[in-house]
Order: structure tokens, then sequence, then C-alpha cells
């Protein structure tokens, strides 16, 4: 029996290159994330839109891609705690000080910030997705506005602008989406780094260049994200 599970445990090199490559496909759902929400700065129409287009893409589509980040975050979180137990049980107690020394905040934390972004995305989801934290009333009133998706082609669908200002105009609820974004920027930050290494380009030619372009890939993530919320809390988005 011990003999049959063992042909079906996964090396640790393995474990990494899975965590790289579900880190790469949620890294890039992110990028698109950011893009579609930015439109919150233009005219309600453009949010509105897009909205519009992913709700009504084919069920196939729509499903296969939900499918597809579901497990991607599953197997990355998956590999991320079995790692970090890996790690910790092959650590021996003498060395724990100096780890800590040596080790950034990102690594130290990636399971901790990497939990609370998960639980952010099932609030955010309910949120903003699904949409089961507003009233009746709001969602009748946000419910049918004309979006125009092209010359003559209107049609009436939901007001996604209204919704997200009215969202993010609640001060715990921005408070907890910075936090949030914060929190996955170190994560990204340091995951971006952890990835180059796992394939082998983290080498001593590349390291300096590889550790800036992740902690600019950070901090770009966490303003762009982070606007949202301080903008329509300052009023610069209505």
């Amino acid at each position: 029996m011990s003999e049959h599970k063992s042909c079906f445990k996964l090396s640790s090199l393995t474990k990494k290159y899975l965590m790289a490559i579900t880190g790469f496909i949620l890294y890039g759902f992110i990028c698109v994330h950011l893009l579609g929400n930015l439109q919150i700065f233009l005219e309600p129409n453009y949010i509105n839109k897009y909205a519009y287009f992913l709700h009504h893409l084919p069920a196939a589509v729509l499903w296969g891609f939900r499918g597809v980040m579901f497990v991607s975050a599953i197997v990355h979180i998956w590999m991320a705690i079995t790692l970090s137990l890996e790690n910790r049980a092959a650590r021996p107690n003498s060395y724990v000080n100096k780890g800590v020394i040596q080790s950034s905040l990102g690594s130290r934390w990636m399971i901790q910030t990497g939990l609370v972004v998960a639980a952010f995305v099932v609030y955010h989801i309910i949120h903003f997705t699904t949409r089961n934290l507003w009233t009746p009333e709001q969602m009748n009133i946000w419910s049918n506005v004309p979006v125009v998706l092209g010359e003559g082609n209107i049609v009436q669908s939901f007001n996604v602008h209204a919704m997200m200002v009215a969202g993010f105009q609640n001060y715990l609820s921005s408070g907890f989406y910075i936090l949030a974004v914060g929190l996955l920027c170190i994560h990204i930050s340091h995951g971006i780094a952890s990835m180059f290494q796992s394939i082998g380009l983290r080498n001593a030619q590349w390291r300096k260049i590889l550790e800036i372009f992740a902690v600019a890939c950070g901090w770009i993530f966490f303003i762009g994200f982070a606007s949202i919320p301080v903008s329509v809390l300052v009023g610069l988005v209505k």
C-alpha cells in the first residue's frame, strides 16, 4: 500500500513548478482584472460595457475560464502549504533565527498573506460579482441603464459603475480592499522572484534585475488597485 502511494507523491521540484505555473495563470488574471477595473476612471459606459461583455460570453467560455481559475487557485494554495510544511520540517532548529533574518517579509508571511487574500477574494466575489451584499432596492436602481455597445446598438444592462462607487464609499470595505491588495502585492512581488528561481533564471547575473522587476510589479499593482477606492473616497470618481 505504501509503495502504491509513493507512486503519486510529487517531488519538491514538481511542486515548485506547479506553484510557478498556477501563479503565472493567476498573475495574468490579475493583470486583466486591473485593466478592466481602471475603466472606472472613464465615462460610466466603458466599464458597464466591459461588464456586459464579460457576462454575455458563451457559457462554455465563461465557466471554462472560471474552472481554470478555481483549479489554479486550489493547486497554488495546496502547493504553497505543502512546500512550507516541508521547508519547516527540513530546517534545523539552530538555523531558525538565521533563516528569519535572511528571509524577506514576503517569504516569511507568504502563507498568511495568501490566506488573507483568499478570504478577500471570497468577499470580493460576494460583493461585486454575485452581488449578495446589496439590498433589493439598490439592485433595482442599478438594474436597467442604457449601455452603448456600438453605434446604434444600445442595450439595457447593469450599472456596474454606480455599484462600484457605492461600494467603495464604505470606509470599511475600502479599507479591507486596500489592505488586501497591499498584501497581494507583497505576495506577487515575492512570488515573481520565486517563480524565476524555480525555472532557473534567478542566477547571479540576473538576480538584482529580477528582484527590482518583482518589486516594481508589486508597486504597480498596488497603486493601480488602491487608486480606485481612494479616488472614490476623496470624490474624484462619482
